[in-house]
């Protein structure tokens, strides 16, 4: 009997991934009928392989957190490069509610009269 594994791994950050096993036992497909105790047999020795697989390369939790963590901020910060449409529609929405420049400062139009909006545009490599 044969019973074959396919295994996914998806990277998720540079020292950690994610592992899928998927079992499947073709002989089923044949029209061979195998008696149930043969078949929980097969399947209790793919998932012992898988646990003690999983178990050999298991880290400490908190330290695959902190490293995802990293990774997602990292990527956060690294920012993603818009698309031309994208930049656009950004370019065309601060021209819209940009009312006027003071030192740096641009005020926002609200609906609302008792809010009051400016911003500020931090320029790349400047120390925040």
């Amino acid at each position: 009997m044969v019973v074959i594994g396919l295994h996914l791994l998806t990277p998720v950050a540079p020292n950690v991934c994610r592992w899928t096993r998927i079992n499947y036992c073709p002989i089923i497909r044949t029209g061979f009928r195998l008696p149930s105790y043969m078949l929980y047999y097969a399947l209790k020795i793919a998932v012992r392989w898988s646990t003690t697989t999983q178990q050999k390369f298991m880290r400490n939790s908190l330290e695959v957190d902190n490293e995802i963590l990293r990774t997602v901020a990292s990527r956060i910060k690294q920012g993603v490069a818009l698309t031309e449409d994208q930049e656009k529609l950004n370019r065309e929405t601060r021209e819209f509610l940009r009312t006027e420049d003071n030192n740096g400062w641009s005020s926002l139009r609200t609906n609302d009269t008792d809010v009051k909006m400016e911003v500020k545009y931090a320029k790349e490599g400047r120390n925040r």
